[in-house]
């Protein structure tokens, strides 16, 4: 997120993303928290957030929790 420009986030619209996958290395509760702050002003939903578990061997998700939930 520190790359985007401020600029850039009014033109940006994020209202359409609803579900952003998390499936690889842990990431921070900070680090979700930080990105949803910085993407607020692109109407960006920190419930889009869904943690899940990625195996190398499958495609993106095997499993994982209700939307809105994780």
């Amino acid at each position: 997120s520190e790359r985007v420009a401020e600029s850039a986030l009014q033109r940006l619209d994020l209202s359409g993303w609803r579900v952003a996958f998390s499936g690889s290395e842990p990431i921070r509760q900070d680090s979700l928290e930080r990105f949803a702050e910085k993407f607020a002003a692109s109407r960006f939903d920190a419930s889009s957030f869904f943690a899940c578990y990625g195996l190398a061997e499958a495609t993106l998700f095997v499993t994982g929790g209700q939307r809105g939930q994780g």
